[in-house]
Order: C-alpha cells, then sequence, then structure tokens
C-alpha cells in the first residue's frame, strides 16, 4: 500500500528515525519512479540518498530542502509517496 506525502510535517514525521523513510516521486509523464531514502534530524537537518545513482543530498532546512530537492515540488503536485507499512 502505497501513502501520499501531502506536507514537510508529515515527511518529517516519517524520515524521524533512525532508518527514516523510503519514499518515490511518481511522474505522470509514463509513470517513471525516482526513489529516494530521506532522513530528518533536528541538529543536521534533511538527508537524502538518491537510489537511481547513488548519491546523498544535505539541506539543512526546509527552504533547503525546497530550493536543492524535488521533493517539496513532487508533494505539492500530488507525486510524493511512501510505502505504508
Amino acid at each position: 500500500m502505497q501513502k501520499q506525502i501531502k506536507s514537510i510535517e508529515a515527511l518529517r514525521q516519517l524520515a524521524n528515525s533512525d532508518s527514516g523513510v523510503e519514499v518515490f516521486i511518481v511522474s505522470m509523464n509514463g509513470g517513471l519512479r525516482s526513489s529516494k531514502h530521506v532522513y530528518w534530524t533536528a541538529a543536521n537537518g534533511w538527508s537524502i540518498y538518491n537510489l537511481i545513482d547513488d548519491t546523498f543530498q544535505d539541506a539543512s532546512t526546509d527552504r533547503r530542502l525546497n530550493a536543492d530537492t524535488l521533493i517539496v515540488k513532487a508533494m505539492k503536485l500530488g507525486a510524493l509517496y511512501a510505502d505504508a507499512a
């Protein structure tokens, strides 16, 4: 079952654990999927591991998350999901 993530606060709650949360962005054009593992801590902010190319991104604030990644844009378009347990 897939759960749509609709807000940064909802993502923060899911990502605020040692294991973080695996999310994916679904493209409406052809159903492509971009998978990421997202972590959040109060001390360090956001950390994103991009599974497609084995790279990491850090975003110390929500503003940086918006500016430096596609996660917030996907959320606004209703295209950000996590696998619900």
